[in-house]
């Protein structure tokens, strides 16, 4: 029903026309009567809420059942120890931010907040923003010995790209000096950027396992 300036800014304390409040009014009569799920976005930002992702009301994937034969979501592992297997490091997730790569600048709620334009080498994938608190046990930190401990695709550690990261305030992993960034046992929170398959040529899992036994498991059928 509001959905700010072209900059993406609301400006409260501006004076709101007669043009602004026919449109919102407009607006309200068109969704009257309406069920909540029938918005995307708003079924984005209610998982991110519960869940601490929007990745299946984006996209198609869904959660399958583990070993156990139990179905978890994503807040089942959320702000879990995960070690990395070549015990250089561990991590823990926050959040896990799904991007859409259709159009030049991507779809979904939370593309304008994390996309400028589509690095062409995802194209065809669906952008996966992490929130992440990331531990090197190294005296000196080598992001590629982290990275290679990683035992999941669905994460990474790759920094973000664009000029979103100042619009937003947002911290990830710096392109130099990574080992003053990362001091031994010192925890970092950073967003870094990684995909999943959208139209892969056959059906395709996320696994993932923190040290506690917690899991989740996203799945995409062909």
């Amino acid at each position: 029903i509001i959905e700010g300036f072209e900059d993406g800014s609301f400006r409260p304390d501006d004076t709101t026309t007669r043009a602004e409040v026919t449109t919102i009014l407009l607006r309200y009569a068109n969704v009257e009567g309406k069920k909540a799920d029938q918005y995307k976005a708003l079924n984005e930002l209610r998982e991110v809420g519960t869940t601490g992702t929007n990745v299946t009301s984006l996209t198609s994937y869904f959660y399958t059942k583990n070993l156990k034969g139990i179905t978890n979501t994503f807040s089942n592992i959320l702000e879990k120890q995960i070690t990395l297997k070549n015990k250089s490091g561990s991590y823990k997730i926050h959040h896990v931010i799904v991007v859409d790569t259709e159009g030049a600048e991507g779809t979904g709620v939370y593309a304008s907040m994390f996309v400028d334009s589509v690095p062409k080498v995802f194209y065809g994938k669906y952008l996966v923003y992490l929130d992440l608190s990331l531990i090197s046990y190294m005296d000196q930190t080598d992001m590629n010995t982290l990275a290679n401990g990683l035992l999941t695709p669905l994460t990474s550690f790759a920094r973000l790209p664009g000029s979103k990261v100042n619009d937003y305030g947002l911290s990830t992993i710096p392109g130099v000096n990574q080992a003053d960034f990362f001091l031994k046992n010192e925890e970092k929170r950073v967003w870094t950027i990684s995909y999943i398959e959208k139209n892969p040529s056959s059906s395709i899992g996320y696994p993932l396992t923190t040290d506690s036994g917690d899991d989740v498991r996203i799945f995409l059928k062909k």
